[in-house]
Parts: structure tokens; C-alpha cells; sequence
């Protein structure tokens, strides 16, 4: 949980207005939406964890899901390298980030990745990401404090390079950041957490991340804290901005006809998922909108016809046949017939 600078942040109509100001998102987010929210508890000998999803389609990031836990095991790699920490840089995290981690980012272990952290602070998560990814790793630190890149730039591998500003500045992330960095595999927003940074970053930053990359934000019970310029259900908070992605990354297909998915935000976001304390983009080409297929020959009626309100013998006894005939044919397909 890095430190960076920490503006003045509001609320209101007036922060809202400055905060929402990116060419790249101004068109997207015209409206609102509350994300609907389904939870399931996984017990385990470690503890137990919820997490709810809007989920465009899957993923091979998240293929074959392990549950999730509040306290993580042995077979976690990022977890199992934390705990071998006993001395050497600080490095900070709440226990229930570890299996969202090793999630979404173990596709990527032992290959070249380009991952950015925004948050360096005292350096023991560099260390943490160099054990977990391997040798091609490229990190990319983002911090306030200008200490960080002379204690932590290494040529590597795997390599580190630091950039210092604050991440609520635009022209820090146009000028000094984007040109001098590859499309990313993985972003990792764990700075200051005030609303307008998170914002700020996101809307700055998403574009920037490869089409098959990872957007992720951690330390989201800030949208909550006054201290941060959040409150519950509060207009402007990162939680309740996200929520207002929802709707035209996952859903505009069905309630804005002939749309076209070409922004940066409709055209590559596949899902847009809510855990304890973080919020997760997946990317993926999504510029073509999906289609419902049907395949198959024998078909249920939506409302066929019953006897008083039951079944009706007859009607049973042509599903019936139907249902047959579509089981034989099936069978004779599957038998190369």
C-alpha cells in the first residue's frame, strides 16, 4: 500500500466535474448504475472470502478458479513469497488481496511481462514481484516520493524503472509516463487511494494496458472514508464511478441500439469484477458485440399447452417423440454416421 501525494479532494459536483475530464471516457460515462451483487462464502481451513462479478464473458485468466480465501495458503506462490519476507524492505498488503492475485496474474509467471505498480513506497513489493514473475519481469514503479527511484531503479533483469509524480496530475501521465513505457500487461493501483487519483489514473491509464491485460485497484474502502472524499453511495467516489462503467463496457449492446464499440473503454473491457476491497478490469477484443447461437433440433416450447395448469398427456407424448427422434439423430452424429 505505496504512499503518493494526497490533494484536497471535496466531493461534489465541482470535483466530479474536474476529475471526469479525460477525452478518453467523457462519452462513456453519461450515466450511472449499481452493480447488481451475488456473494458465495467458500469455506476452507484458511478462512473464508465473497467477491460479486459483471462479467461479459470468460476469461483464461481466470480458468479453472480456485476458491477464494481471506487468508490464502501455502499453495499461493504470491503468498508463500510474502511470508518469507523477515527482513528487508517493508512490504504491505491486506491478506485478502493474495488469491485475487495469483488469479488473475499467474498467467503471466515466467515469461516477459510488463507490469506497472503505482505505489513503491518502501520497495518490498519490487521485491515481491521479482520472485513471483521470474526474470521477465519489467517493472514500473509510479511514487510521489523522489527517493524511490534513486534507492530503486535497477537495470536488471528483471528491471526496474521508477517514475516520480503525482498520479492525480494528468500531464505527469501523457508527458512523463506514457511515452516512455510498452503497452502494459498488468496495472496495479496501489497509491494514495483519495477519489480523484483513482480517477485520475484509471481514465489516464486503461488505454494503456494491453488488450488482453489486467486493470486493477486495491484499497477501495477509501470510496467510504471521509478522510478520502468518500462516503456511501457517494457521487464521485472511485467505487461509485466504476459502477457507472458497467453499463456501457458490458451492457450497451442492449439498451443502446446500432452502438458503436470503439472507445477505449467499450471495445476492450470483458469483465468488471468486485472483490473485498478491489475492483478488477479484464480487457479482451470486445468491438465485435456478441450473438446468441442456438444449436440443436429439438426445442421447448416457452409456454406449451397443459392441463389445468399441469401436464397434459398428449402434448407429453409429442415432446416426447421429439425429444427421440433429436436424442437418436444426436447419437448417430457423434457415431460419425
Amino acid at each position: 500500500m505505496g504512499q503518493l501525494a494526497h490533494p484536497s479532494f471535496t466531493g461534489g459536483s465541482s470535483s466530479a466535474t474536474q476529475v471526469h475530464s479525460s477525452p478518453h471516457f467523457r462519452s462513456s460515462i453519461s450515466s450511472s448504475s449499481s452493480s447488481s451483487s451475488s456473494s458465495s462464502s467458500r469455506g476452507s481451513s484458511s478462512g473464508s472470502s465473497s467477491s460479486s462479478s459483471s462479467t461479459a464473458s470468460g476469461s483464461a485468466a481466470c480458468a479453472g478458479l480456485a476458491p477464494l480465501r481471506v487468508i490464502p495458503g501455502r499453495d499461493n506462490p504470491v503468498w508463500e513469497q510474502f511470508e518469507s519476507v523477515k527482513s528487508g524492505p517493508v512490504v504491505h498488503k491486506w491478506t485478502q488481496y493474495f488469491d485475487v492475485y495469483d488469479r488473475y496474474f499467474s498467467r503471466y509467471r515466467n515469461r516477459e511481462v510488463h507490469f506497472m505498480e503505482i505505489g513503491v513506497q518502501s520497495g518490498g513489493s519490487i521485491e515481491l514481484w521479482k520472485a513471483y514473475f521470474g526474470p521477465g519481469l519489467h517493472y514500473y514503479g509510479v511514487d510521489i516520493n523522489p527517493y524511490t527511484k534513486p534507492l530503486f531503479e535497477d537495470a536488471g533483469p528483471p528491471s526496474v524503472k521508477v517514475f516520480v509524480g503525482s498520479q492525480s496530475n494528468r500531464t505527469f501521465w501523457q508527458a512523463d509516463v506514457v511515452p516512455h513505457v510498452p503497452k502494459l500487461d498488468i496495472l496495479l493501483d496501489d497509491g494514495s487511494h483519495t477519489m480523484e487519483q483513482q480517477i485520475v489514473t484509471f481514465e489516464e491509464m486503461y488505454q494503456h494496458v494491453d488488450l488482453d491485460g489486467v486493470y486493477m485497484v486495491e484499497d477501495c474502502a477509501t470510496s467510504y472514508s471521509a478522510s478520502y472524499g468518500g462516503g456511501l453511495r457517494k457521487p464521485g467516489t472511485w467505487i461509485e464511478y466504476s459502477k457507472g462503467l458497467i453499463d456501457p463496457a458490458l451492457f450497451a449492446d442492449y439498451y443502446n441500439n446500432g452502438v458503436q464499440r470503439s472507445s477505449d473503454l467499450t471495445g476492450a473491457t470483458m469483465s468488471i469484477s468486485y472483490y473485498d476491497q478491489m475492483v478488477v478490469f479484464e480487457k479482451g477484443d470486445h468491438i465485435k458485440a456478441p450473438a446468441s447461437i442456438i444449436h440443436g433440433t429439438a426445442c421447448m416450447e416457452t409456454q406449451p399447452p397443459t392441463k389445468d395448469g399441469g401436464v397434459d398427456p398428449v402434448v407429453l407424448a409429442r415432446f416426447q417423440e421429439v425429444y427421440s427422434k433429436a436424442r437418436a439423430a444426436a447419437s448417430q452424429e457423434a457415431a460419425g454416421g
